[in-house]
């Protein structure tokens, strides 16, 4: 990201019609991270590095599930202390979105500790990695986590139907097979 050119706003396939959020907001955003990442990255500053990690995964944990629940930074914070006294008083839906984020939280914790996980070699990442990382997210709320899916799905009941699924084992291998070539490239 930091040597981004903002490709990625050609097409915006990610964003949602809802979503208000506009390309000058996106730009401004990455550029404000940009410069904060290079302001600091020659200091060796734990507690800031800390801070910036927890952060930023808490803000990936609120987009992964802002489709499906309305989670506001508050109630993320009270679902990530892992109190059993939270977990006696929530219902069926708000159980499986607990379970959903604090088994997010520990796959990212896990699998990229440091703020740019230097002991992750590009060579490991595979489809195997992800089958993995979709096991250790599924744990509690996926029936056949960690497997290919076999039916078609469309997302959060949106007219968005994702990719057969004859074709998905095939995409994935060339999708991680392309990716570490070009971060090969690169490094």
């Amino acid at each position: 990201m930091i040597n981004s050119d903002f490709f990625i706003l050609n097409k915006l396939w990610w964003k949602l019609p809802f979503d208000e959020r506009d390309n000058e907001f996106l730009i401004k955003q990455t550029l404000y991270f940009k410069k904060l990442i290079k302001d600091v990255i020659n200091k060796n500053d734990k507690d800031l590095w800390d801070g910036y990690a927890t952060l930023h995964r808490e803000k990936y944990l609120l987009e992964c599930v802002s489709v499906e629940s309305n989670i506001d930074y508050k109630k993320l914070e009270t679902i990530l202390k892992d109190s059993w006294l939270f977990d006696i008083f929530i219902s069926e839906k708000d159980r499986y979105m607990t379970r959903k984020i604090r088994n997010l939280d520990n796959v990212i914790k896990k699998t990229f500790p440091s703020v740019f996980f230097p002991d992750l070699s590009i060579d490991e990442f595979t489809p195997e990695l992800a089958i993995n990382l979709h096991k250790q997210i599924g744990k509690g709320i996926i029936e056949n986590m960690g497997k290919y899916r076999k039916k078609l799905n469309m997302a959060a009941e949106d007219n968005f139907i994702y990719m057969s699924p004859g074709l998905i084992e095939t995409n994935m291998n060339e999708l991680f097979k392309l990716t570490r070539e070009k971060f090969k490239k690169e490094n």
